[in-house]
């Protein structure tokens, strides 16, 4: 009797520990640690490696670390070996969607969206699907739409749109230049062509898409935006996105960067000004405004336009793409070295002359 019970209380702690160390991959998985997801989960599949939520979890921290390709394998199991259609297997279904979506085979990316939203296994898990159909152009709400394919795109035309761009070959042919002159400058790598969904009015993208304006997507190389945008501010959020790995974003210098590629030849320094004096700003502090994102778009975004221009005509491409990569004040000290704080208030200066 001794001895089963002792083979028993040793399979009850084996039990407990699978469970303490699956609810710990967990844990992780939700603070973010994808690295550590993927670390800790490789004895754990060698002992489960049929397990649909490790698996899972792997697939899912590969696919958020943009390594679609290594995501593929793990959702893949995940979803064959879940035999219950629970929800492992739905998440495995809809972020396989959408690793497929980012490396440009649409027709398998439509079929795992879509068997996800039949799945209908959780609320959240479909509305992610459901939100997925839409951004990625599969609702029926497209299905008159037009689309151009080009070197580097392919272009959804919402009918309205068409009506409204005079010369749509000139029209293409502009954001292709902004695209060669963008790539030029970040040396990027995409995994696939961009689709770009043109809409009429931002009323109507915030009709479908929930948004308040144009946006992209860059993972997925994807963009939203109205007809009339600038060329380009939002090839530069996805052509930026894979010029190498970017361990840090901030607003300031990231949407200071579309701004500044947004392909107008506008003043920056002048627009910054005129948003500074619209709003009644007395002073302004890059730090504060680094760091904690205090104030509204409208004078944010083109003082960040401004800022880059400032950095790259002052202190040159190397040094500054250098900080794209890791975009917080503290990097700027690490980078322009003691010449940062004097950096910073000629460029504080400079707004108010």
């Amino acid at each position: 009797m001794n001895k089963y019970f002792i083979i028993l209380t040793m399979l009850c702690v084996t039990s407990v520990l699978n469970a303490q160390s699956l609810e710990d991959l967990e844990s992780l998985y939700g603070q973010g640690k994808f690295n550590e997801v993927i670390d800790n989960s490789a004895n754990m599949l060698a002992n489960e490696p049929d397990d649909p939520i490790i698996n899972m979890l792997v697939g899912r921290s590969y696919a958020d670390k943009m390594n679609f390709e290594e995501a593929i394998p793990y959702l893949r199991k995940a979803i064959e070996s879940d035999r219950t259609n629970s929800w492992p297997k739905a998440w495995s279904l809809v972020y396989l969607g959408s690793c497929y979506f980012a490396i440009g085979n649409r027709e398998e990316s439509i079929k795992y969206i879509k068997e996800c939203i039949s799945m209908n296994a959780t609320k959240n898990v479909t509305n992610s699907a459901l939100i997925k159909n839409v951004l990625f152009g599969f609702d029926q709400s497209y299905n008159n739409w037009e689309a151009r394919e080009t070197e580097h795109f392919v272009f959804h035309f919402q009918p309205l749109s068409l009506k409204d761009i005079n010369d749509i070959d000139k029209y293409i042919k502009i954001r292709e230049m902004a695209f060669m002159h963008i790539s030029e400058f970040f040396v990027s790598n995409l995994p696939k062509k961009i689709d770009f969904f043109i809409w009429h009015s931002r009323e109507d993208i915030k009709a479908v898409l929930k948004s308040n304006g144009g946006f992209a997507k860059p993972e997925y190389c994807i963009i939203h935006a109205c007809f009339d945008q600038t060329p380009g501010h939002e090839i530069t959020h996805v052509v930026s996105n894979y010029t190498a790995t970017v361990i840090n974003k901030t607003v300031l210098i990231n949407e200071g960067t579309a701004v500044y590629f947004d392909q107008t030849s506008r003043d920056q320094l002048a627009l910054a000004r005129k948003a500074i004096k619209e709003k009644g700003y007395s002073s302004i502090s890059l730090k504060e405004i680094w760091n904690n994102r205090v104030m509204p778009e409208a004078v944010m975004y083109p003082i960040g336009g401004a800022f880059v221009k400032y950095l790259i005509d002052t202190e040159g491409k190397d040094k500054y793409l250098e900080l794209f990569k890791d975009q917080t004040y503290q990097n700027g000290h690490k980078i322009y070295g003691d010449k940062f704080e004097k950096i910073v208030s000629e460029f504080e200066n400079s707004l108010f002359q």
